[in-house]
């Protein structure tokens, strides 16, 4: 198996492949990818943990330590953001390379008693791959013969560069890519590559191969890039990748569906797709008081969880008497039963009244609303049964199609009901309950509804992912800020005593070089035209620049329009160019409206019908 490795290869990456044919055994893999193939070739692959799951079961490890912790004053207060927190910080200590014992600190220490205490905490990425480097070398049969990297070693942070030595060692044949291959000599984007390289600055001729792309706002520049490429020959298209950073292109896709150019298919994961709303509802209405607009917003979801004949009935009731108990509430019910009955009825006549009575009995949970006070929480058995009311509703809807927001639904509830177990508690705090539910719906789901089209045209997510040159490359939504360096939360005794015991962290100055390597890899990779796109509005909120627009300054303060093209010239010119392409508009003349109708002729039978 011959694999290509790079920081941001998990997900959407380009090539996708070693060449243009295909690749039998291969495959472009990142980090989990990587993990993945390993533990699957030595027998330890194991499933996938929410970080909900493994933030509940670190604060029981943090409450089972007892005595006075560092973390004690702040855990008492906020258990779960102590814990999520420190979580993060320890995950940070595994991937340095520490073991969980002591190293003679104090806070330190405090963490090398909840590491040895129960309950096991569930492993995380960092975990799997410390336990990888423990296996690797005493495992054989790994059918990997060659890793190729999409980055420079010296840039990969410590606990990939000490993987990639385990499998050195273990006989895997690992080396770089090499340098890109770069524009032609004397183009601008090849003098734009030379700035990124550290030479000093030539001007721009404005050729075409470089270009910005400045609008007022998203819509505008997604109308002047889905020009650009409606005015691209056909046999020009296959090798263009899009970067979108915000991993959404829901808005250039609107623009180039309306061009008839294939679609890319980047949603943004989001907790609230409405199907994902039926969680956090279904816990709202179980508290005290009993609040009638969270049972009618569950029922007025696009998906119910129920009948949405019945929900639109019982929505209905709750309008005219805000309450459950009332006239309307139970002739709703009256009539929902009688409904059922009769649709039960006509597929099954001997099974129909105890069809019914299930039924109704599934949908009646639901309404089972204001049985718990906040100020006291709720029983842990009676939040998992609404868990599992949810995961179930969820299961039995997608039937097996496959439905991917039914079945992040459904994996959400399942989670929430595996951290509330690991909390180890016999009732659960309002606060904690929501804090739970939150962080499960926090990573969200993709629109199951946009999806890419078959096309030439190519879409990432990161820099990283553009592992190998690309003929042409448009930067959407290049605005910043940009990745933030993480900071240390311990101090030099701390790291002294960690480095004494073989832990490193790896320094800020070398966290900023592997994100700018990133960052001016994307522009290096472009063998013939790149495209900087910077809206100044980005929805409602004003953009900033991105960290490598500094770096290009230099070259832009003296070009023209040729390079720093105005995406608002499209409203005002027929033919502008933009990057070599002629963008071409033409004037639509104004047209009368439809002249009014005086009689309309209809056919005889539907003018009786109307009138009655």
């Amino acid at each position: 198996m011959d694999l290509v490795f790079g920081l941001a290869a998990d997900g959407r990456a380009y090539p996708d492949t070693h060449d243009g044919m295909g690749t039998l055994d291969g495959a472009v893999v990142g980090p989990m990818g990587l993990i993945q193939i390993l533990e699957t070739q030595l027998g330890m692959l194991g499933p996938s943990i929410s970080s909900a799951v493994r933030i509940a079961t670190y604060v029981a490890k943090l409450r089972a330590c007892g005595g006075n912790r560092f973390w004690t004053s702040s855990f008492s207060k906020d258990p779960w953001s102590t814990a999520a927190a420190i979580l993060e910080w320890r995950d940070a200590l595994i991937s340095a390379g520490w073991s969980g014992r002591e190293v003679g600190s104090a806070r330190l220490d405090d963490l090398a008693v909840a590491e040895g205490i129960s309950p096991e905490l569930p492993p995380g990425l960092v975990d799997r791959a410390a336990k990888l480097l423990d296996v690797l070398a005493t495992r054989p049969g790994l059918r990997i013969r060659q890793i190729a990297l999409a980055e420079r070693r010296d840039v990969l942070s410590p606990i990939w560069v000490r993987m990639l030595a385990a499998l050195e060692a273990a006989g895997v044949t690992v080396r770089e890519c090499g340098e890109p291959e770069l524009a032609a000599e004397g183009t601008d984007l090849h003098k734009v590559q030379r700035v990124l390289a550290g030479e000093q600055p030539e001007n721009l001729q404005g050729d075409g191969t470089f270009a910005t792309l400045e609008a007022d706002t998203e819509l505008m520049a997604a109308e002047a890039i889905a020009d650009w490429l409606a005015a691209s020959p056909i046999e020009e298209l296959p090798g263009t990748v899009i970067l979108a950073p915000d991993g959404d292109t829901a808005l250039l896709d609107n623009a180039l569906r309306a061009r008839g150019i294939p679609v890319l298919g980047l949603s943004a994961s989001s907790p609230w797709r409405g199907a994902l709303q039926v969680l956090p509802l279904a816990f709202a209405a179980a508290w005290q008081p009993f609040d009638p607009s969270v049972l009618l917003n569950l029922f007025l979801l696009p998906r119910p969880p129920i009948a949405r004949w019945a929900a639109r009935r019982l929505s209905r009731a709750l309008s005219e008497e805000p309450g459950i108990g009332g006239r309307a509430w139970l002739k709703a019910w009256s009539e929902i039963e009688v409904r059922l009955l009769e649709i039960n009825t006509q597929s099954d006549a001997d099974s129909a009244g105890k069809k019914t009575n299930t039924t109704l009995a599934e949908w009646r949970a639901w309404t089972a609303v204001g049985r718990f006070r906040r100020s006291d929480g709720i029983p842990i058995v009676e939040a998992q049964a609404i868990c599992g009311r949810v995961e179930a509703w969820a299961m039995r809807s997608d039937g097996g199609k496959g439905d991917r927001l039914l079945i992040a639904v459904a994996s959400a509830a399942g989670a929430v009901a595996d951290a509330l177990h690991r909390l180890e508690l016999a009732s659960i705090p309002a606060l904690l309950l929501d804090r739970i539910v939150l962080q499960v719906l926090s990573e969200g789901v993709a629109n199951p509804e946009h999806f890419a089209e078959a096309g030439a045209v190519r879409a990432i997510r990161a820099p990283g992912a553009l592992w190998s040159s690309a003929p042409r490359v448009i930067w959407w939504n290049f605005v910043g800020p940009g990745e933030k360096i993480p900071t240390v939360p311990w101090d030099s005794a701390e790291q002294q005593a960690l480095a004494a015991n073989g832990v490193a962290f790896e320094s800020s100055a070398a966290i900023a070089r592997r994100i700018e390597a990133a960052h001016t890899a994307i522009i290096r990779r472009t063998r013939q035209t790149a495209i900087v796109v910077r809206p100044a509005l980005a929805r409602d909120e004003r953009t900033t620049l991105h960290p490598l627009a500094h770096r290009l300054r230099p070259l832009l303060k003296e070009t023209g329009a040729v390079v720093r093209f105005k995406a608002e010239r499209l409203l005002r010119e027929p033919d502008a160019v933009l990057a070599g392409r002629m963008l071409a508009r033409r004037l639509s003349e104004p047209a009368q409206p439809p002249a009014k109708v005086a009689t309309w002729n209809v056919p005889a039978g539907l003018a009786g019908l109307v009138e009655t």
